[in-house]
C-alpha cells in the first residue's frame, strides 16, 4: 500500500475547503438542478443500486480513468461530496455511494456498525471489479477507509483522511491517539511505512496519512 504525498494531500485539503462552503447547498439539491448543474446524489443518469449484504446500496459514478473512492461522513450523503466529485472526475473515475442508512441506501434490520458499513464497500468494489483504488474518507468515511485498509489492504492503493476520525476507533484500545491505534492495528505490518501527521492550529485534530 502507498499513501498520498503531502503535495497531493494539500490538493485534497484545498478541495475540502471548497466543499465546506458548498455542502449545505449540495445536500438540498433538487432532482433536476438548473441547466448545466449536476444534482449529485440525485442523478439518475449516473446512479445505480446494488444488492449488498441485505440492502439496496446506492452509488454513482463519474468520469473516466483510474478509479477513486470517495466516502462521506456521518449524516452525509453523496451530495456532501459534490465539490470533490466535480474536481476529481476530471481525471479519475469517481465512485461515490450513500453509506448504509444514509441517503438512498437501505438500513437493514441489523445494528449499524462501522464494520458492516466497511463490508458494504468491500462488496461494492468486488461487484465493480475494482481490484485496488485510492480512497478519500471524510470523518466517518475516514474510519471506513481505515477499516478497509486494515481488513482488505490489497484493495487500498492510497489512503487520505480528513476530519476527526480517531475517537470512535481508539476506544476499542482504551483510548489513545491515532498513532497508538495504528501501531496496534494490522497496518503496522504493511510493507510501506505508515506515518501520521497532525494539522496545526484549528486543524490540529485532523489526521492524515502520507
Amino acid at each position: 500500500m502507498r499513501f498520498f504525498s503531502f503535495g497531493k494531500f494539500m490538493v485534497l485539503f484545498a478541495v475540502m475547503g471548497v466543499a465546506s462552503f458548498s455542502v449545505a447547498a449540495a445536500s438540498s439539491a433538487p432532482e433536476e438542478g438548473p441547466a448545466g448543474e449536476i444534482s449529485y446524489g440525485q442523478n439518475a443518469a449516473s446512479g445505480h443500486y446494488a444488492d449488498i449484504n441485505g440492502i439496496k446500496f446506492y452509488y454513482e459514478t463519474y468520469g473516466d480513468g483510474a478509479p477513486l473512492i470517495l466516502i462521506h461522513g456521518n449524516g452525509g450523503s453523496i451530495a456532501s461530496l459534490a465539490a470533490q466529485i466535480a474536481f476529481f472526475s476530471r481525471t479519475y473515475k469517481v465512485i461515490v455511494a450513500d453509506s448504509r442508512g444514509h441517503g438512498k441506501s437501505g438500513l437493514g434490520d441489523q445494528p449499524l456498525t462501522y464494520r458492516q458499513m466497511m463490508e458494504d464497500w468491500n462488496v461494492l468494489l468486488d461487484l465493480l471489479n475494482i481490484q485496488q483504488a485510492p480512497i478519500f474518507g471524510w470523518s466517518d468515511g475516514g474510519i471506513l477507509g481505515l477499516l478497509l485498509a486494515i481488513n482488505h489492504p490489497d484493495k487500498v492503493a492510497k489512503l487520505a483522511l480528513w476530519g476527526r476520525i480517531s475517537g470512535p476507533m481508539t476506544r476499542r484500545f482504551r483510548g489513545g491517539s491515532s498513532r497508538f491505534w495504528l501501531r496496534r492495528s494490522r497496518m503496522s505490518k504493511l510493507k510501506s511505512p505508515v506515518k501520521i501527521r497532525l494539522g496545526t492550529g484549528r486543524f490540529r485534530s485532523n489526521c492524515w496519512l502520507c
